[in-house]
């Protein structure tokens, strides 16, 4: 095998292992899976975001994203609002309840990446972080 398809492998492979920890762990945790983490933290960090921008910044469909929306908005996570620029549109907003659990899964998330790379140093980690930071500006 060419070397040259060995690090983006190495990059994936990291990617989904991270990814499958954070959702066992947050599943486990605090009861909600990932993606449905990250839509708390768009809305937590803008509230008022329509359906379409979230699944734009996840980079998934409106359709999954609407579906993961529906299911929050029921647990009452999220609540829904006509946005009154647009009447198509929704926006959405966290309840006090969405607060709590994103807040919950935040602090659940620290401990977890604490654990995952507790392999390496403190300098080890802070170099991987300014390495991927510095490689993210691309």
């Amino acid at each position: 095998m060419s070397n040259i398809f060995l690090l983006p492998m190495k990059i994936r492979h990291l990617d989904s292992l991270f990814e499958k920890k954070v959702n066992e762990y947050l599943t486990k945790e605090v009861g909600i899976t990932a993606s449905q983490f990250m839509i708390l933290f768009g809305v937590f960090k803008c509230d008022g975001l329509s359906q379409k921008t979230i699944a734009s910044h996840l980079k998934i469909t409106e359709s999954a994203v609407s579906r993961q929306i529906e299911n929050m908005v029921k647990v009452g996570y999220l609540e829904r609002q006509v946005n009154p620029d647009n009447r198509r549109e929704h926006i959405l907003g966290l309840t006090t309840k969405g607060r709590k659990v994103f807040i919950e899964a935040e602090e659940s998330l620290l401990e977890m990446e604490e654990k995952f790379f507790a392999i390496l140093s403190k300098e080890e980690t802070k170099q991987f972080r300014n390495i991927l930071n510095k490689l993210l500006q691309q």
